[in-house]
């Protein structure tokens, strides 16, 4: 063969080689980031009424910050477009079949009934007292040094740009919150990752109703011809199913596809192979928050009783009105990342946990149930109960006492739930650099006697 003809086979594997890593993934990862940054900024436009600047803010990410998008509020969607190659586009959608923001490169139909969010109507309620109202006790607390406490969250917020509110309650009392420029008590923030408690809340809800038996396999159909079938819903709800996925956001990966490239997310998860029996291994994942959201659907008739059930079960109960559980575009709640609600929302959700599942009469769970969500997994090391964090070996938090528990989201979110202190904790951010969320707790723990 000829030194030419060599030179063009070489430059002609070069080129299919090139196009291969661009296909399978330069272009997946382009499709990604710009998903994620249409998606963010279209849900905290709709949803929340974030200002640009603070939507900018939030995507301060590697590639997502490369993004360009244009925000259209007659038809109620984001065009996003990375260095002119990718085109994405994320639609805002309110209807009977969910609510919430979906990529998707065709119109979504239902956009047309995205006109106000049911719970955008919410009020204030300042004549009733917190935590059921808004209104606020100016008891005195001969344990709590409430100006030491207030100066403590101020400089936080003053010193943390990516903060965006604290709100700080003791036995039922909200003692101070505080919050960023552009925001205030009545301002959405998203959870993340702290929306996977609520999928322990409803299941919660549906065992005290007698209408599911964690101990039991799920019965998922798409399981029921090899391994998959033992797993039970406590393995799903503990992170010990057994199967196999990748929860990395800095590449592709089972996540970042799930929550980006495919319509359908519980499929997606669903679709996983097993990789080791269920409950001997630990392994943190959103995909099985997302198979609980199926499994949950499964409980009800109609997909409109599905819809219904986080607001008639947890959210009308306990008085978290602002609270916006999107759906993805097969109508699934994302229990693994995608809850709005006020601080004060988010602090009453942590409240409930805080009061054993009542809620001034109403058992939205029993006190077993929440005992449960607090025991480690048995394969998790002692750090994670069920969709729950916990400080049982005190590593992660060594100020905090170890009967403290937490859901956790990406960017620094956080609802801290201390019993033996009667405290919650609400820290809700941007994008989180290096924030000592220790440190500071135990700057808030020293205001206690």
């Amino acid at each position: 063969m000829s030194k030419r003809n060599i030179f063009f086979v070489i430059l002609g594997i070069l080129l299919v080689g090139i196009f291969f890593v661009f296909s399978l993934y330069v272009l997946p990862s382009m499709k990604i980031a710009t998903g994620y940054a249409t998606k963010y900024a279209c849900s905290a436009t709709f949803i929340s009424g974030l200002s640009d600047e603070i939507i900018k803010s939030n995507l301060d990410l590697t590639l997502v910050d490369k993004v360009k998008y244009t925000i259209n509020d007659e038809e109620k969607y984001v065009e996003g477009t990375l260095f002119g190659i990718v085109h994405q586009r994320a639609w805002f959608i309110n209807s009977d079949e969910g609510c919430g923001c979906i990529v998707s490169e065709e119109k979504i139909e239902s956009n047309e009934l995205a006109k106000d969010l049911p719970t955008k109507t919410y009020v204030e309620n300042d004549t009733i007292y917190w935590p059921q109202g808004d209104r606020l006790r100016d008891t005195v607390l001969k344990e709590v040094d409430i100006d030491r406490l207030r100066r403590v969250v101020a400089q936080t917020m003053d010193s943390n740009q990516a903060a965006r509110a604290i709100v700080v309650t003791y036995k039922n009392f909200l003692l101070t919150e505080d919050y960023a420029k552009g925001i205030d008590r009545n301002t959405r923030l998203l959870g993340w990752s702290m929306t996977k408690t609520m999928s322990n809340a409803l299941i919660g809800n549906l065992v005290k109703n007698g209408k599911i038996n964690i101990d039991q396999p799920t019965g998922i159909p798409e399981w029921q011809n090899d391994g998959r079938k033992k797993i039970t819903v406590n393995n799903l709800l503990q992170m010990s199913s057994g199967l196999d996925w990748e929860e990395n956001y800095s590449k592709i990966s089972n996540v970042t596809t799930m929550l980006y490239l495919v319509p359908d997310m519980a499929s997606h998860a669903l679709s996983s192979s097993l990789r080791s029996k269920p409950g001997n291994e630990w392994v943190y994942s959103s995909g099985t928050s997302n198979i609980i959201s199926r499994i949950i659907r499964s409980k009800w008739s109609s997909l409109e009783e599905y819809i219904a059930f986080p607001r008639d079960s947890l959210f009308d109960v306990i008085g978290m009105k602002s609270a916006v559980l999107e759906t993805d575009k097969a109508s699934n709640f994302v229990f693994s990342s995608y809850c709005w609600a006020t601080a004060r929302d988010w602090t009453r959700f942590g409240l409930l946990y805080l009061n054993n599942g009542n809620w001034f009469g109403k058992q939205v769970f029993t006190p077993e149930w929440t005992q449960y969500s607090i025991t480690p997994a048995p394969a998790s090391g002692g750090q994670y109960g069920a969709q729950m964090w916990l400080n049982t070996d005190g590593k992660k938090m060594p100020s905090a006492p170890v009967d403290a528990y937490y859901e956790d989201g990406f960017g620094g979110q956080r609802v801290l739930i201390i019993p033996s202190k009667n405290l919650v904790v609400v820290l809700l951010s941007g994008q989180q650099k290096n924030f000592n969320f220790d440190h500071f707790i135990a700057r808030i723990l020293e205001c206690f006697e």
